[in-house]
């Protein structure tokens, strides 16, 4: 195995452990490079310098900052998942409550 499918498999394995979440705190978004360096048992370096392939490749996504963090690509189907929950909990939150209705006559 090449060390940038080491990397690959790194990240894949951290996702896996937490789970995309639409989370406002962008920690929780993705991984910087160090974790996945020790996860891969790589150098930092060496695992900054394949994430960015990786990134290149259009295989992972890089969520600028600092620290830069690396997430898997959502599929299609998270992502209208995602968008679908996102609409939902907005409509929840501006729909007012349906008025009460009285059985006395």
């Amino acid at each position: 195995m090449h060390r940038k499918d080491r990397v690959y498999e790194a990240l894949r394995s951290l996702s896996a452990q937490r789970p995309t979440q639409s989370s406002v705190l962008r920690r929780h978004r993705g991984f910087n490079a160090e974790e996945v360096a020790e996860r891969a048992e790589i150098d930092r370096t060496n695992a900054s310098r394949d994430l960015n392939l990786l990134v290149q490749e259009g295989i992972i996504e890089r969520i600028p900052g600092r620290p830069v963090l690396f997430t898997m690509k959502a599929t299609t189907t998270e992502q209208e998942t995602n968008k679908a929950t996102a609409i939902a909990q907005l409509s929840a939150a501006t729909t007012p409550a349906p008025p009460a209705v009285s059985n006395t006559i």
